[in-house]
């Protein structure tokens, strides 16, 4: 995969974060990062799971792939009881 952008835009359509799958609305500041992954593609992060990804990223990163799986963060919220990625951030930082 190759990076071709990787930056903070503020939104001017509804987007899905990539990481979480919660919908923001336009005027919302998010990691946009257009890669060559499968295609030229783009993907959406929120700020909240942009702080996931980058301080815990043993959580989230496929070794595998060398990628953030979609919906990464949304799928471990159970495993660790949390009902959002802010509750889920907080819990990680509390360990």
């Amino acid at each position: 995969m190759d990076i071709l952008s990787d930056k903070n835009v503020i939104i001017r359509k509804t987007r899905r974060c990539y990481a979480c799958l919660r919908v923001f609305k336009k005027g919302t500041l998010m990691r946009c990062q257009v890669n060559t992954y499968d295609g030229i593609g783009s993907c959406y992060c929120c700020a909240t799971c942009q702080m996931l990804l980058n301080k815990f990223p043993k959580y989230f990163f496929d070794e595998e792939e060398h990628i953030y799986p979609e919906s990464c963060v949304f799928e471990i919220l159970n495993d660790h009881q949390a009902n959002n990625p802010e509750e889920l951030l907080t819990k990680l930082m509390s360990l």
